[in-house]
């Protein structure tokens, strides 16, 4: 599935999806996003998640781990949509303005 949000362009990822949890990914600006549809519950729940990689030291090992923090719920895909034009795509182009 390919679907547009507010003006990010979300992407299925095959490997993390199953039949019952949906898992779409895009990528703004330096961010990754990613949008967990979970068809179990009814109605859809909708989750929109900021993602970040850091390495961390282990054992004298540099390793990389994934974090992610929750920004959004919802029941309805319209308020997803909404959060995104409003605090994410809307403050991105903001920015923009006033770097120019």
């Amino acid at each position: 599935m390919i679907i547009n949000l507010g003006g990010l362009v979300f992407v299925t990822s095959e490997r993390e999806s199953d039949k019952y949890i949906e898992v779409l990914r895009s990528e703004y600006d330096t961010g990754n996003y990613k949008l967990i549809i979970n068809n179990t519950m009814v109605p859809i729940f909708y989750e929109l998640f900021f993602e970040w990689e850091e390495q961390q030291l282990i054992r004298n090992d540099l390793k990389w781990r994934t974090l992610h923090t929750n920004i959004f719920s919802s029941g309805k895909l319209s308020k997803i949509e909404k959060y995104i034009r409003e605090n994410i795509y809307k403050n991105q182009i903001k920015e923009n303005e006033q770097t120019n």
